[in-house]
């Protein structure tokens, strides 16, 4: 007999990819803002909203380290994310050194809920480099 799926009634809209940096380390910001220019460069014409592609310096939301974000997020075309995502993916891979800048890499869910959210930062995200901390309290 064949299961059915987790989240039958989930679909994935879009994805985030937080790229981590060690705080207070000036050649991990520098190179999280030279990706952030390459990244402007070249999916920037995709994004649909201003900050889809933002450096925090400091920790927010879940995220307990300063991060680069790519946000591949238009809810009104997720074929155009889908198509972004190994792109990104793969650029990810090649460029970044994986076990000095861990990323978290989730799907963005609908319907939207704080269960949904929540399972999209933990249960439905993988990891490239090392697994870091979450404060899940703050979703």
């Amino acid at each position: 007999m064949v299961q059915p799926p987790m989240d039958q009634n989930v679909t994935i809209y879009g994805w985030h990819f937080h790229i981590y940096m060690v705080p207070n380390d000036q050649k991990a910001y520098d190179r999280a803002h030279q990706w952030y220019e390459v990244a402007k460069a070249k999916w920037g014409k995709y994004m649909v909203r201003e900050g889809s592609i933002n450096i925090f310096d400091k920790p927010v939301g879940p995220h307990t380290l300063p991060m680069l974000q790519i946000c591949l997020e238009d809810p009104n075309d997720a074929d155009k994310n889908g198509k972004l995502l190994p792109e990104v993916l793969a650029w990810v891979q090649l460029n970044v050194d994986l076990m000095k800048f861990p990323t978290l890499i989730h799907p963005l869910t609908t319907p939207f809920s704080d269960e949904e959210e929540l399972k999209d930062h933990t249960i439905r995200a993988f990891w490239a480099g090392n697994r870091q901390l979450l404060n899940t309290e703050r979703l």
